[in-house]
Order: C-alpha cells, then structure tokens, then sequence
C-alpha cells in the first residue's frame, strides 16, 4: 500500500524528495498529477 506524504510543487523537488527518502531507505514512487482530471 502506497502513502502520499507530499506533493512538490516541480519535479525537481520531488525528485530532489525521492533522493533524500531513498537515501533514508524509503521506497519511494514519483509520478506526475493529471490536471485534466483535476478539472484545471
């Protein structure tokens, strides 16, 4: 079961994040928001 405990607000931070949870020994899954379902 996966868990959001963020949303960046770029990808460079996410993937920045990811580095920092993997370093830690996190299992960590990017992947990018689809605003057309958003209604945005």
């Amino acid at each position: 079961m996966w868990t959001v405990i963020y949303i960046a607000p770029t990808t460079r931070i996410a993937e920045r994040i990811k580095q920092r949870l993997t370093d830690e020994g996190f299992l960590v899954q990017v992947r990018p928001i689809n605003l057309e379902n958003l209604g945005l």
